[in-house]
């Protein structure tokens, strides 16, 4: 038969064991509830813009780099143009991503010293109520030269779907 105080001992240090298992669950659960609520709701909109801004000026660069912009001024019917632009915004932009894409032609008017913006292009993939309810919107702008000399001013719109502004009313 075994003693009374070697029962005692042992159910002690297994007691101090479940202790020791309660208290580290315990202090887990209070550092990641903390974390959580010191941590502002919907992070990813905080992000957002800058990774939307990144997507459009490498965008826009790649199409000046390849020279798109100049191979587009070569074709002849607007809606080959178009649909040209369209596959290649859809094919390196991400997923779920909302575009709209306008090229002005600017034109230098010498008798009067100034230019005049006319849409030359524009192609987008959505109506523009989708920018007016997305909760971030990114713009990114770029001047070009051809090497044939015209300028060309390109503006690329993104928004990424699935997550909208609330609007009061």
């Amino acid at each position: 038969m075994i003693p009374k105080e070697e029962l005692f001992r042992a159910n002690k240090g297994q007691v101090r064991l479940t202790e020791s298992i309660l208290a580290v669950g315990l202090i887990l659960i209070i550092f990641t509830t903390s974390i959580y609520l010191m941590s502002p709701p919907k992070v990813w909109t905080i992000y957002e813009k800058g990774d939307l801004d990144r997507v459009g000026y490498n965008i826009l660069n790649y199409l000046l780099e390849v020279g798109t912009i100049d191979n587009l001024g070569k074709l002849q019917n607007s809606a080959d143009i178009e649909s040209q632009l369209r596959f290649l915004l859809e094919t390196y932009l991400p997923p779920m991503t909302f575009f709209n894409f306008t090229i002005y032609n600017l034109e230098n008017d010498s008798s009067m010293s100034t230019i005049s913006m006319k849409i030359w292009l524009k192609v987008n993939n959505t109506k523009w109520d989708a920018f007016e309810a997305s909760a971030e919107v990114s713009s990114t702008s770029v001047l070009y030269t051809s090497k044939d000399g015209k300028m060309y001013f390109l503006i690329l719109m993104l928004a990424r779907s699935g997550e909208s502004i609330e609007k009061e009313g």
